[in-house]
């Protein structure tokens, strides 16, 4: 396990928790927290994590909202990811969606390829640009993940597949029958439904018609240069030095079987190169805050989130480690080119809006819920720590984008604002795994299938991302009318759920 926190860290951390509980809570709830009467245990602020309405209430405590309205809380409609669809409605062709901001059973079908919705403002995942999931593309007949390309239009991405169509029958070619759109169409990498390029046909297989797809599939906090996740590999660790990245963590793997072993050493190698290149992000971001003159509180959280970061990936490779039966840690990561956007503050505050206030709220929801899964004791104790501390990265990434939006000028408001038109864009799945294993004791060692996150973050867009921007942006434009500036009013009108 990551070695104990100090004295230090614990009291600032219980500190700030301590507050932000308070600010959330209604009058009443406050006075039973100050008189001892709520447990006080940092724990206690994510006991309930997977309850949205609790995540919501906190994130508007961090922002200073002190309530919320119906319309913000409860019309931002539904989203509909990979035909999981959150609210009451039916996700069909084009997403028809419904009203409602609760959780609903819908209809799953179809999404149209421009990924648009009638109805109340729906918000659809998947389909991108172009033909878009289910718009008469013949289907695959194999998909399988293969190595980057060295070099070529293909070779950069987070995940490389290899897909395969049908021989058309002479004389069409396969140019003729699987245009490009339809071959980028195939490409699935946890929400991410639509690749951002494609090579090919392969003419070394003259049977079938494949290609190569790139695409990206970030989850969390993604260090993105030039919007691609930037990740490193993981490599075996076999000197002393090398160990340093990977915990001694000991889960009990006597009951799972050799494939279902390697499927987790793979998923949870996948999830540490995810917190290794958040070590990046926060980096970087420390320098934005300080190039931007942001508080010193901010600061002091997003460094102190940095150290997180690092016990996070070292727990993620001790657990691949764990199942892998062999030492692994991340190889190098390229950083090059990490601050080529330069410091301007409305391309910060446009990315801590992407990858902070929204993907890391989708990624502590489902940590938290993966940790309410978990059976092995070992994992479901590792599980409660992260989900406890990525609520509080998601919480900085609020409070940062509250201050951004008061000191920034109009230009920056309207860019952050058009960020929460189509949150869908930034949430991505995460770690996946192509190798065979047993899906409830994958389940039960912190493996969610991807099925169940998909729901979990088309609930968390509708029920917690959407109501707390629109309040958020609400209660700046409020104060900015105040002072007699503007805030760019038909934008977030424009937002999903918008009152007509």
């Amino acid at each position: 396990m990551a070695a104990p926190l100090s004295a230090r860290h614990v009291e600032r951390r219980q500190s700030w928790i301590h507050q932000e509980r308070q600010d959330c809570l209604s009058p009443g709830e406050a006075q039973t927290w100050a008189s001892g009467g709520a447990d006080s245990d940092s724990l206690a602020v994510m006991k309930h994590a997977s309850d949205h309405a609790t995540m919501l209430r906190l994130i508007l405590g961090a922002v200073g909202v002190a309530s919320i309205s119906t319309a913000a809380c409860a019309g931002c409609g539904s989203v509909v990811i990979d035909g999981v669809s959150s609210g009451s409605g039916t996700a069909g062709s084009g997403a028809v969606g419904g009203g409602g901001a609760t959780s609903g059973a819908g209809t799953a079908g179809s999404n149209a390829g421009s990924g648009g919705a009638s109805g109340n403002s729906g918000v659809t995942v998947g389909g991108g640009a172009g033909a878009g999931g289910g718009t008469g593309c013949p289907a695959p007949v194999s998909s399988v993940p293969v190595d980057m390309p060295q070099n070529g239009p293909c070779s950069v991405g987070y995940e490389a597949e290899y897909i395969c169509f049908s021989l058309p029958k002479p004389p069409a070619t396969c140019e003729d029958l699987y245009p490009k759109a339809c071959v980028l169409d195939a490409y699935s990498c946890g929400y991410q439904t639509y690749g951002d390029e494609a090579c090919g046909p392969d003419l070394a297989n003259p049977d079938a018609c494949c290609y190569t797809v790139v695409g990206d599939c970030p989850i969390g906090r993604p260090f993105l240069v030039h919007g691609r996740a930037r990740l490193g590999t993981v490599v075996s660790g076999d000197s002393g030095a090398d160990r340093s990245w990977a915990d001694r963590m000991e889960p009990d793997v006597s009951a799972l079987d050799r494939e279902t072993r390697r499927a987790l050493a793979d998923f949870w190698g996948q999830e540490a190169l995810f917190e290794h290149a958040s070590v990046a992000s926060f980096a970087r971001f420390v320098l934005h805050l300080l190039a931007v003159g942001a508080p010193a509180d901010l600061v002091q959280r997003a460094q102190l989130a940095l150290g997180e970061e690092i016990e996070h990936a070292t727990l993620g490779f001790g657990l691949a480690s764990a199942y892998a039966g062999a030492a692994l840690r991340p190889s190098a990561l390229d950083v090059s080119g990490g601050l080529d956007e330069g410091f301007e503050a409305a391309g910060i505050a446009v990315a801590v809006a992407r990858e902070g206030c929204i993907a890391e709220t989708v990624a502590a929801l489902q940590i938290a819920a993966a940790r309410d899964a978990a059976t092995d004791p070992v994992i479901k104790s590792a599980l409660a720590r992260v989900a406890e501390q990525e609520m509080e990265h998601a919480l900085l990434s609020w409070r940062y984008l509250r201050w951004a939006l008061e000191h920034g000028e109009v230009s920056l408001q309207a860019a952050v604002t058009a960020v929460f038109t189509a949150p869908e864009a930034h949430v991505g799945i995460g770690a996946t795994t192509a190798l065979p294993g047993d899906r409830e004791a994958m389940r039960g060692h912190g493996c969610l299938p991807p099925d169940e996150r998909r729901a979990l973050a088309a609930d968390t867009l509708a029920r917690v991302v959407l109501p707390a921007a629109r309040a958020l942006l609400a209660a700046v434009g409020s104060r900015a009318r105040e002072a007699g500036s503007a805030m760019p009013w038909a934008e977030v009108n424009a937002m999903p759920g918008a009152a007509a």
